[in-house]
């Protein structure tokens, strides 16, 4: 018996990794005071880009997803420092620890031919990568607004990325869901 192959053509999918509630409430926090600035911050929830594909088998991607998520422990991540991708996004980012890029190198080890111009930078092969947590993408006019308002809310903080979402870029339409175990650490 042979799988079924499923391949979207046109449709590009994206790997976020979910952050447990006290993280999305420190993040949700910095976002109303963009709000009550009137600087326009992301409406995506907040998360981490693992990676993007395209023209991808996904029951494929969605196994290998499986396999790579199926022992791996909750990331703890330690947001300290805020950043921007020239002068059209502002993020937080996190310090970039060797259980993060292990992590992120294990999801790449297969797929990569699949991830296109879109998702280059996101490869583990692109060396390029850089984990962030998108608060503002905007034009450099709002971008500059958001600075001195995410520098007043933004005090360092820890939390974990608890799963990874498959999702359709634009619609952010779910595709699965990968809960990771739950540390065992007190």
């Amino acid at each position: 018996m042979t799988e079924e192959v499923t391949v979207m053509d046109d449709k590009i999918y994206y790997l976020i990794g979910l952050f447990d509630e006290v993280t999305n409430e420190q993040i949700q926090n910095i976002h109303r005071e963009l709000s009550n600035h009137e600087v326009p911050s992301s409406s995506m929830c907040p998360h981490l880009t693992f990676g993007s594909w395209t023209n991808v088998d996904l029951n494929l991607l969605c196994h290998w997803l499986e396999e790579v998520c199926e022992n791996q422990e909750e990331i703890q991540i330690n947001f300290n420092h805020l950043g921007l991708f020239s002068l059209k996004v502002s993020f937080l980012a996190p310090y970039v620890s060797k259980q993060l890029i292990e992590f992120h190198d294990k999801i790449h080890e297969r797929f990569e031919e699949y991830c296109g111009q879109m998702g280059y930078n996101y490869t583990a092969k692109s060396n390029n990568w850089v984990p962030h947590a998108t608060l503002v993408l905007d034009e450099e006019e709002a971008v500059l607004r958001s600075l001195p308002v995410i520098a007043e809310a933004f005090v360092p903080f820890s939390g974990k990325i608890t799963s990874l979402l498959l999702c359709e870029f634009g619609t952010f339409e779910e595709i699965k869901k990968f809960k990771l175990k739950q540390s065992m650490e007190v």
